[in-house]
């Protein structure tokens, strides 16, 4: 073997190991690489409703405000709440935030969080649970009662309020 045979072969090796080289080196670094297009993060969503039908006459809360649990949301004035008041089927103590003169009573918040939505605008009525007055155009589009968002914690269920709460 002459030696620019050998010349030729030592050349060729080194290219070889060079590429191959380049090539680890290439796969190593995109392994080690986090990519991500798009990522979501969801939290609970917990309903909070009316105990009574009523009318909504006040809302206390605006998306985005932080709520602890027992804080107001809404105002709630309700003809049957001021009748079995009257008839003692219920007393002020049982509800929250009730006002015995004007026949209101008001939806509070069931867990820490933040509002998401208030889906009951004032001048809405509400059904006892939450159920929004089909008559309502926003109603008929939401379907929903007022939201809240609340950070994850362990499940429990829900009185009978309607506000949506994120866990």
């Amino acid at each position: 073997m002459s030696w620019a045979s050998r010349l030729k072969l030592f050349l060729g090796v080194i290219v070889v190991l060079g590429v191959v080289a380049g090539c680890t080196l290439v796969f190593t670094q995109r392994q080690s690489a986090a990519q991500s297009a798009t990522a979501t993060i969801e939290a609970e969503t917990l309903t909070v409703g009316a105990v009574y039908a009523g009318t909504v006459v006040d809302q206390l809360v605006q998306p985005g405000d932080t709520v602890a649990a027992g804080d107001p949301l809404l105002t709630v004035h309700s003809v049957q709440l001021s009748r079995d008041l009257e008839d003692d089927v219920i007393t002020p103590a049982e509800l929250d935030g009730v006002d015995t003169t004007a026949g209101t009573y008001q939806v509070v918040a069931t867990v820490d969080g933040t509002v998401a939505s208030i889906d009951t605008p004032v001048g809405d009525f509400v059904t006892a649970g939450g159920t929004p007055s089909p008559s309502s155009p926003a109603r008929r589009a939401a379907g929903r009662a007022p939201v809240a968002e609340a950070p994850r914690r362990a499940h429990r269920r829900m009185p009978r309020h309607r506000s949506r709460a994120t866990r």
